[in-house]
């Protein structure tokens, strides 16, 4: 379920809100979420994709600590758009 599609912001946080509700009554949920920040603060073990394959995986601390996954969530534009995906001007 991608949570955060074409719902508004506070919308989406009542959902992640609920969610951390029905977790800590004991329920497991399985989230796929392409926003990783939000993701992140939620769970508590994570895998992140790439091209359809894991690519990393670990508890939540590790992950919030990997660079590959520091440069995905805050941005870097080499790493989100490296020069052989960029259109040529």
């Amino acid at each position: 379920m991608n949570l955060h599609f074409g719902l508004s912001p506070n919308f989406v946080d009542i959902i992640f809100d609920k969610l951390i509700e029905i977790n800590k009554n004991g329920t497991s949920i399985l989230l796929v979420e392409q926003n990783a920040q939000m993701a992140l603060e939620v769970c508590y073990r994570g895998y992140v994709f790439e091209v359809g394959s894991i690519a990393l995986e670990g508890k939540k601390e590790d992950l919030i600590k990997n660079e590959k996954v520091k440069k995905y969530i805050w941005g870097d534009n080499d790493y989100l758009f490296p020069a052989s995906l960029r259109l040529k001007s």
